[in-house]
């Protein structure tokens, strides 16, 4: 008798929160050496920056674990994966570099710039989550009728 492959479905729904649970903390350690070096302090916008991996990222990978548990099984679940893990990870990156631009009181247009193609990204990414949920209720449905035939 085989064992099922239990390690692979667990990395699948708890490796994104851990890594962005990660990237959070990373976020806060970056806005805190930069108020220890920077003597007037550090920008909100770079103490605000593990707000997007913390609730974009752990939050949503968590809800969606309880939400849609067999997503993975869907052909759309990658690419929902690869389009919102891009537009958070690209908003939580120019959230931090629009903190350090303004420490070093400098502006610049490409944080807005990437701050659209982040949102954009993760709305897309956030479309295909509801093809993903709608593939899963649409073989669920198959499954019923399968059954009763």
């Amino acid at each position: 008798m085989e064992m099922p492959n239990t390690s692979r479905r667990d990395w699948e729904r708890w490796g994104p929160v851990m890594i962005y649970l990660l990237i959070s903390a990373a976020s806060i350690a970056v806005g805190l050496l930069c108020r220890e070096i920077f003597y007037g302090g550090s920008a909100d916008v770079l103490s605000f920056g593990f707000l997007y991996p913390l609730l974009g990222g752990c939050a949503v990978h968590l809800l969606l674990a309880e939400l849609i548990p067999e997503a993975g099984k869907s052909e759309y679940y990658p690419i929902f994966l690869g389009l919102y893990n891009a537009g958070i990870l690209l908003l939580t990156v120019n959230q931090i570099a629009a903190g350090f631009l303004e420490i070093t009181s400098r502006d610049s247009s490409y944080t807005s710039l990437a701050a659209i193609v982040g949102w954009t990204l993760a709305v897309a990414g956030i479309i295909v989550l509801i093809l993903v949920a709608w593939d899963m209720h649409e073989s669920g449905k198959q499954q019923t009728n399968r059954d009763r035939k």
